[in-house]
């Protein structure tokens, strides 16, 4: 599966409202973060791996709405949603890998 870049909050809205509920992941991240940037590829292997999660990155300086709608303290960030909110206590700041593929794991088999 590929993941979808996404430039405006509309954007983001229209995919929460129509994925019903399939989990939503997105990350937020900046082109001139370099751990962000070198994620990307890996991000991209967890959405081919994760068929049943959808996919979606946006970038801060593209998107800077998105990410003062959500408070974003860290780059990269990824949130997950599933009904158009988003899921509480799901939430990963920062780049770690081990805790984002836990978590992608157990999603994935909701």
């Amino acid at each position: 599966m590929s993941v979808r870049t996404i430039y405006e909050q509309a954007e983001l809205n229209d995919i929460k409202n129509n994925i019903g509920d399939r989990v939503l992941v997105l990350m937020i991240a900046a082109w001139w973060h370099e751990r962000s940037e070198d994620f990307i590829p890996t991000y991209k292997a967890f959405a081919r791996e994760f068929r049943a999660l959808n996919f979606i990155k946006t970038d801060i300086a593209a998107a800077p709405g998105i990410a003062s709608n959500y408070e974003i303290n860290q780059i990269p960030s990824f949130l997950f949603f599933r009904n158009a909110n988003e899921m509480k206590g799901e939430r990963i700041e920062g780049l770690d890998e081990a805790a984002l593929r836990a978590t992608l794991e157990r999603l994935d088999k909701l």
